[in-house]
């Protein structure tokens, strides 16, 4: 029942993780005191990012329009649900670029808890 009432409120989630980080940008730090530690930090944020709306690309590009039968070419033969995975990692960007480890850590049980392990492609069956 909590799976669903989280995934009903999904869309409010990123309001919460908003208001949860106000804390830690008002801590902001350079990582190990470093401005070109950030800038690197900054581009992997940014290619995570990507990664994301990449798989979403290639999920929807190369799916089938018709919707009559099971997917099981391109993107969904490498993980079950490659939209979710996208979603996840398109919003693990921006919770990464505040550089906070158990921010990272409640966004994914979050994610997890809201879509299932499925979600993230961790239980694959074939």
């Amino acid at each position: 029942m909590m799976q669903y009432r989280l995934f009903c409120w999904r869309n409010g989630l990123p309001i919460v993780f908003v208001l949860i980080s106000l804390p830690i940008l008002l801590n902001f730090r350079y990582p190990f005191d470093s401005h070109a530690w950030d800038a690197v930090l900054e581009v992997c944020c940014m290619m995570v990012g990507l990664l994301g709306l990449t798989i979403r690309v290639l999920s929807i590009g190369f799916s089938d329009k018709s919707h009559e039968r099971l997917e099981t070419k391109g993107m969904y033969s490498i993980v079950r649900h490659p939209l979710r995975l996208g979603n996840y990692l398109l919003w693990m960007a921006p919770v990464l670029f505040l550089h906070s480890a158990w921010l990272c850590a409640i966004y994914t049980l979050t994610f997890i808890k809201s879509n299932g392990a499925v979600g993230l492609g961790l239980l694959y069956k074939r």
